[in-house]
């Protein structure tokens, strides 16, 4: 629990109380860029779409382990941020 904690600590407005985080990022497509955006970067979000979930609620799911250290936390965190102020329109819920 020590990662979902420090994560929550980082992402205040995530509402997730376990080690799954959902991203809503909206359209498919945008999601599953994102997803290979992240993969070249060496970050593997879960690309979540229809008709595992509604159309235009497609998301990434991030997954926790306790073997991440914070470091890893903090640089993925970063690249979300980024990704974040550009597209103002995701969720992180």
């Amino acid at each position: 629990w020590k990662n979902i904690l420090y994560l929550k600590r980082k992402w205040p407005d995530t509402a997730s109380d376990s080690p799954i985080f959902p991203w809503v990022i909206g359209s498919a497509e945008r999601t599953m860029a994102t997803c290979e955006s992240l993969m070249k970067q060496g970050y593997f979000l879960q690309a979540i779409r229809p008709p595992t979930v509604p159309p235009g609620t497609s998301r990434l799911r991030l997954t926790l382990m306790s073997s991440h250290t914070e470091e890893q936390i903090d640089r993925l965190m970063g690249v979300l941020n980024l990704l974040l102020q550009q597209e103002k329109s995701w969720v992180v819920s």
